[in-house]
């Protein structure tokens, strides 16, 4: 009897559970239906509209990458105007300064007295050897005429020869003694002579050490003279850029901002044992500047390398602290595949860097705008590029 009762309620459960399945099977395969004809409905409506145009290529400006064997670095060297000639003028003998006759920044000719020392002590030997030898002189008259009597005595017989002797030898000792006190006369002359100082050559008074009243010893400076007209400029520069440089070369210098000609006058063999630089002077070729006045030579030092100099405008940075140039690859339809390369920057300016890395001579490298490319990138070369 239980038995009976169940079945029913086991048979509606199945029914329902039945129904419930092919509905959900109607929905889903009317959801598929639906999805392939709008996807076709889709597709068509996509077929019927026309294809974007093809994005045009970048054009790039490309130079043609040339391997060189070296590049030129421009050096400056800073250096000094000075006068072809300069001097510190002193006394050649000890005294005390009676005159300064210049002072700084007059103008001198060659001769011009430029200071006097006190000739006090020389005036008053002068009197005594002027008194010496008149004295001498008296002497030396006396001792002639007593000569001539010893003479004329000895001619008669009254005098013996021994006296005649002596009477020469009065006289020779009289007269060497007037000549001695002549030279010290004339030693004296050259003393006070030496009591002044002029001026070597026409210049400039540069400085002035020394004033009235000091007492001097015998080389000690009084005047500085800068000699006029003729100017040079001295530098040191690098021993192997002065090996290159020949004497009688042209080169230019700038001071107080204006250029001037200049020619190699000299260059010394040896080094300042400070800078380590060679020393070159210059001679000016027009206009001179003024003395002492800082300038800057400016030289070209080629110097050997294998490389490729390239705008600066050309570099790329590259990963991990590296530069890249990017390269043009042709292709067969006549545009260029943009190509990344590593290099190493030798030497940079304001405009060019000189580098080495895996360029092939000849090959085209983008000028600039390099932000604008990737690698891989088609490209076309702008009108009127190399």
């Amino acid at each position: 009897m239980a038995k009976f009762n169940t079945e029913p309620k086991l048979y509606k459960r199945v029914l329902k559970r039945l129904g419930i399945l092919t509905g959900t099977g109607i929905v889903i395969g009317g959801c598929v239906v639906a999805t392939i004809s709008a996807t076709s409905l889709i597709a068509d409506r996509a077929n019927a509209v026309d294809a974007p145009a093809p994005v045009p290529l970048i054009s790039v400006a490309a130079v043609p990458a040339q391997l060189l064997d070296g590049y030129d670095v421009q050096r400056s060297f800073a250096g000094l105007t000075e006068a072809n000639r300069s001097v510190s003028v002193s006394f050649e003998q000890g005294g005390t300064v009676d005159q300064i006759l210049v002072d700084e920044g007059d103008i001198v000719s060659q001769g011009d007295v430029l200071a006097i020392l006190d000739t006090g002590l020389l005036d008053a030997e002068r009197h005594t050897l002027g008194a010496t030898r008149s004295a001498v002189s008296v002497r030396l008259e006396l001792a002639i005429t007593t000569q001539q009597r010893h003479l004329a005595l000895r001619n008669s017989g009254n005098i013996s020869q021994q006296s005649v002797d002596e009477a020469d030898a009065a006289v020779n000792d009289l007269t060497a003694q007037l000549a001695q006190v002549d030279a010290q006369l004339a030693t004296l002359d050259v003393r006070v002579a030496k009591s002044q100082i002029t001026a070597p050559f026409d210049g400039q008074i540069a400085t002035r050490a020394i004033d009235e009243g000091t007492a001097l010893s015998a080389g000690v400076p009084v005047v500085t003279i800068l000699e006029s007209g003729s100017v040079l400029f001295r530098v040191g520069v690098d021993p192997r850029l002065a090996d290159t440089l020949e004497v009688g070369s042209r080169h230019r210098v700038e001071v107080s901002g204006q250029t001037h000609d200049v020619i190699l006058e000299s260059v010394r063999p040896d080094l300042d044992p400070q800078t380590r630089t060679r020393t070159l002077v210059f001679s000016f070729d027009g206009e001179s500047p003024t003395l002492r006045q800082a300038g800057v030579l400016n030289l070209t030092q080629r110097i050997s390398q294998s490389g490729f100099s390239l705008p600066l405008t050309a570099l790329k940075e590259g990963v991990r602290g590296l530069w890249t140039v990017q390269a043009l690859v042709p292709d067969d339809a006549g545009s260029f595949r943009v190509q990344s390369e590593a290099i190493e920057i030798i030497h940079a300016d304001e405009a060019r860097v000189f580098v080495r890395g895996t360029l092939q001579d000849g090959v085209q490298i983008v000028e600039g705008g390099t932000h604008r490319l990737v690698s891989g990138q088609l490209v076309r070369l702008l009108d009127g590029s190399v």
